[in-house]
């Protein structure tokens, strides 16, 4: 099952959740400024 979802916050609680949740693999990846402008704003091509 793949989940996908942003965190604004403490990076330090980010991890600590991430641990007790103890997922077999995850993956961080920072939007690129057009996707950014994409999602605020509901944007489609």
């Amino acid at each position: 099952m793949k989940r996908t979802f942003r965190y604004k916050g403490d990076s330090a609680l980010l991890l600590k959740l991430l641990q007790e949740a103890s997922p077999d693999d995850f993956t961080v990846n920072n939007e690129s400024l057009e996707e950014r402008f994409m999602n605020l704003y509901g944007m489609e091509e």
